[in-house]
């Protein structure tokens, strides 16, 4: 599949600035040149992705580009799985990775407490982590919900409430950083350095994204080429991406408090 697109994408070139582009006459070639243009665009935005999303992750996105083998070596470089020791640590990356794959939504739904969810195969950045700590015993619904209501006017009150709302309030990406500060270990947000072995699996990351929006998504097991460890966030699907440092880092937690553990590459 990928190298007869490669070939399309040769064939086309070759028309364009040919010879056999005097048969489609200048202002044909004016139209077509934009759609080349677009198709490169297009190209370069796929390849970038892939760089940074494994395999195995991107099949779970895209199912279909796991039908021919070409299409799996395109998607490379792999990443370095790491033994995982802390059992805490162990369920929480087992329940992230079990959400690769999942639709964005970050509607606002009335859901069941506690331990109430959004429906399955969908869900937001915050939503990941939930479920992620949920997988190792800890509903964070129900404890931000009560930490909330014995010390309200500490969480943020950037929604114009003056109560808990036990559908939402887990789900708010500065609530998740308020309880974590409160409740968990808060570690370096650097990414390099000493600051970099810092970051285990299982730990959780905050981001300010470039349009100003917050982001959050669970340190996984994977360590990428670059040394960076790998992140399981939901921004369009659930995905692991090696995109701990695209973003500015404003929160590294670790929840529950825990004795740092250490790991090995398999």
């Amino acid at each position: 599949m990928i190298r007869e697109q490669k070939q399309h994408f040769s064939t086309f070139i070759h028309i364009i600035f040919s010879e056999r582009a005097s048969h489609f006459g200048f202002m044909r070639a004016r139209q077509i040149l934009p759609a080349l243009l677009l198709i490169g665009i297009g190209a370069g935005a796929a390849h970038y992705t892939s760089r940074y999303i494994p395999a195995d992750s991107m099949q779970k996105v895209l199912p279909e580009l796991g039908k021919t083998t070409e299409a799996i070596d395109w998607l490379r470089p792999e990443l370095t799985r790491v033994a995982v020791t802390d059992p805490i640590a162990k369920k929480i990356v087992a329940a992230a990775h079990a959400q690769e794959g999942d639709a964005y939504d970050a509607a606002y739904r009335k859901i069941s407490f506690p331990n109430g969810d959004v429906p399955a195969k969908r869900g937001a950045c915050t939503d990941v982590v939930v479920r992620a700590l949920r997988g190792a015993g800890y509903d964070l619904q129900a404890l931000i919900n009560a930490d909330m209501k014995s010390s309200f006017k500490s969480y943020p009150n950037s929604w114009g409430l003056d109560h808990p709302d036990k559908n939402i309030d887990h789900r708010r990406v500065p609530n998740h950083m308020k309880f974590f500060e409160r409740h968990g270990v808060s570690l370096p947000t650097g990414t390099s350095g000493d600051d970099l072995k810092t970051w285990l699996p299982g730990d959780v990351v905050c981001w300010r994204m470039d349009d100003n929006r917050l982001h959050t998504g669970i340190i996984s097991d994977g360590i990428s080429e670059r040394g960076m460890p790998a992140v399981i966030h939901n921004g369009w699907r659930c995905v692991e991406q090696d995109v701990l440092d695209f973003y500015s880092v404003i929160g590294h937690y670790r929840f529950p408090k825990r004795e740092e553990q250490p790991h090995s590459q398999t």
